[in-house]
């Protein structure tokens, strides 16, 4: 029984004398179920996403790792020795020991309508001791409750994201079935699939006098929005969009080191371009748009004629026109 099911695991438990007492949570996200369904596979997003945890793994491959869980529940360190394993379509199942108690838990989601998914989360707690089965479980239900509403909260942010994406067009590369789980490890590759439309966004005019670090955003965080750093001797030109799973890479000041950075897997963009108000006039052509400089204003033209389609990364630059 290479990944059995909970259903499996607690039916072989019971042969060795094991006791089960279980419970479950239910919750309904706006996007799709491979949404969640990725965003569970997912085994680099918790280190920046889930602030209340350490994750440390052991082993990863297309189904399933092994990790150590680093928490504090209770106000002080505790570490588990969790293994994850995919034991069905749209099926995890998740193992743990802790002293008498084994743990079982089981993650199921479903499609319930075109951009609306259920996820559903069972939890079986086993002992071969009765009374410490009963004494164990309202705890541990309160307690795993607690982490449950946390983790969720957390992913639950991700999970609209892509659904707002889904709703304007957008869709998502599957890596082949080989790389699974540990194809996630890559977050250099370019998942996001944008529409095949050109940019319908007006021209953009930004005033050059606060030149304080602020941040000028233009158009939505798509792919063809764009997010202005207006620095004391220069500005640095953004993108919106992480080109990998989808993130918004909004930032509320100017980066300090010339880089934005995904706020789910830590990935880093340097600016799409950077242009010296020394320098002025003068014109660059980015993936998208043309940012054309003068002494008091830049202005941004979007390039109407170029869809995304052709432009798999839209975080890059393209080398500067002659000056205007």
């Amino acid at each position: 029984m290479r990944a059995p099911t909970q259903a499996q695991l607690v039916s072989m438990l019971r042969g060795h004398g094991y006791h089960f007492r279980t419970f479950n949570f239910s919750v309904e996200d706006p996007c799709r179920a491979e949404d969640v369904d990725w965003n569970y596979k997912d085994i680099v997003h918790p280190h920046f996403v889930h602030p209340h945890m350490r994750r440390c793994y052991a082993f990863a491959d297309a189904d399933g790792y092994s990790c150590i869980d680093i928490q504090r529940p209770f106000g002080f360190q505790v570490a588990q020795s969790v293994s994850t394993w995919v034991s069905g379509p749209n099926r995890l199942t998740t193992m743990t020991v802790s002293f008498f108690l084994i743990i079982i838990i089981e993650v199921v989601f479903e499609p319930i309508a075109e951009l609306r998914s259920r996820t559903t989360t069972t939890y079986q707690i086993g002992s071969t001791w009765r009374l410490l089965l009963a004494a164990a479980v309202p705890v541990l239900q309160w307690a795993l409750r607690r982490n449950w509403d946390e983790f969720w909260r957390d992913d639950h942010r991700m999970r609209v994201r892509r659904g707002e994406l889904r709703q304007q067009g957008f869709d998502f590369a599957k890596p082949p079935r080989i790389h699974g789980i540990a194809s996630t490890l890559k977050i250099s590759d370019n998942n996001v699939v944008p529409p095949a439309v050109p940019c319908t966004h007006p021209v953009t005019r930004i005033d050059l006098a606060p030149r304080d670090g602020r941040v000028v955003y233009v158009g939505t965080s798509d792919h063809f929005g764009l997010q202005v750093a207006l620095h004391p001797d220069r500005l640095e030109i953004y993108p919106r969009l992480c080109p990998h799973e989808g993130a918004c890479l909004d930032t509320p000041r100017a980066p300090a080191q010339g880089m934005v950075r995904c706020p789910w897997h830590g990935r880093s963009f340097p600016p799409v371009a950077t242009l010296s108000y020394a320098e002025a006039p003068t014109t660059v052509v980015g993936p998208l748009h043309r940012f054309v400089l003068t002494e008091s204003e830049l202005r941004i033209e979007p390039l109407g004629e170029t869809s995304a389609a052709g432009v798999p990364d839209w975080t890059g630059s393209r080398a500067p026109m002659a000056a205007t």
